[in-house]
């Protein structure tokens, strides 16, 4: 049946290949040839002479078998054809099926993941409250070998690294709110070694914050403010009475800073960050954009990777400036000029290069 089904095909496409041009020449002059040959040899003059004691209908009908087996290889060659782009056609629909399965796998895959991961954080957060709000033994009064503190930073390790950029910002503000991470007194719940990398921590209040030895590389701490600040008396009352705005910037001076020695932040963005009178000792800055950094008394000694075209992108304070202790820097760098001037002067410099 399937070979019956075959021919019938070929022969469908018959006329198809009848119809091209060049096949089309091929079959005239083919029955013209067969038309001469035929009247020739019954007219005893025959195109070839091995022609001459054949039968005229043998003339005429030995071309047209030719070109008919001509063409009825043509067709089953084409039907072939045909059968491999069909083949091929399915081919390509079943990679296409299979890819689509393949990603929606991935998809099932990662939404199980996800779950399992906000199940897990869920559990460590739930337990971790109970922790800082039990009665008897609350977290932050437990001795530095308690077991509990070892397992809070075991898993604090073991959650962060699988959480996205938002739940590390997140869980490091739960660890901050509950006097988990301080700097000063006893810090609770150790964060050498935690994989904050990637983490969205802009715009945050991270006062007195421990850390030490963090990974934050090509983490986002845009505006987020790693010291406070406190007011000059004499420096403000002359701002007030100036009414100027941008004179109160010089009149803060950093107080209850952050310590980040050792800490990588290698590609990580501090656009306008305040890191003042912040321990930045041995921190790695490879990579890192500065950009507008307020680094005013900030503790650089010995910081790896920092670069000059780095620190001239910073505010920092140089020269003795009135109220701000001046920026430790690594012996290879240079404080830059523009470090002697005021906040507040570099500020109105900024604003007018960015008007121009």
């Amino acid at each position: 049946m399937q070979t019956l089904r075959f021919y019938l095909d070929i022969l469908r496409q018959l006329p198809t290949i009848l119809r091209r041009t060049v096949l089309g020449y091929i079959t005239v002059l083919t029955f013209i040839g067969s038309i001469i040959g035929y009247f020739g040899i019954k007219q005893g003059k025959p195109l070839v002479s091995w022609w001459e004691n054949l039968s005229p209908w043998w003339g005429a009908v030995v071309p047209v078998l030719a070109v008919g087996a001509t063409l009825l290889l043509i067709a089953v060659h084409e039907r072939f054809q045909e059968i491999e782009r069909e083949q091929d056609e399915l081919g390509r629909q079943r990679n296409a099926l299979e890819d689509e399965l393949t990603k929606r796998e991935n998809r099932e895959l990662e939404a199980r993941e996800r779950w399992r991961v906000e199940d897990a954080l869920d559990k460590y957060l739930g337990e971790m409250k109970e922790w800082v709000l039990d009665e008897e033994n609350p977290l932050v009064t437990l001795t530095h070998d308690h077991p509990r503190r070892k397992i809070a930073r075991t898993r604090t390790l073991w959650i962060v690294k699988r959480l996205d950029s938002q739940q590390k910002r997140d869980i490091l503000m739960f660890l901050y709110e509950h006097g988990l991470v301080k700097k000063n007194g006893l810090q609770i719940v150790g964060l050498k070694d935690v994989d904050f990398s990637r983490a969205d921590l802009t715009r945050l209040k991270l006062w007195e914050i421990n850390l030490d030895g963090v990974n934050l590389s090509e983490a986002n701490l845009s505006h987020t403010q790693l010291c406070a600040g406190h007011g000059h008396s004499a420096s403000m009352q002359e701002a007030v009475a100036k009414g100027s705005s941008d004179l109160l910037a010089d009149s803060i001076i950093p107080d209850r800073p952050s310590s980040l020695s050792g800490t990588d932040l290698s590609g990580a963005v501090l656009r306008r960050a305040r890191l003042g009178d912040c321990n930045l000792v041995s921190a790695n800055f490879d990579g890192a954009d500065l950009t507008e950094a307020d680094l005013r008394g900030a503790h650089l000694q010995i910081a790896r990777n920092l670069t000059q075209e780095q620190i001239e992108s910073a505010f920092g304070s140089s020269g003795g400036q009135e109220y701000m202790p001046n920026t430790l820097l690594p012996d290879y760098l240079t404080a830059p000029e523009a470090w002697k001037k005021l906040l507040s002067q570099r500020i109105e410099e900024r604003d007018l290069v960015g008007d121009g």
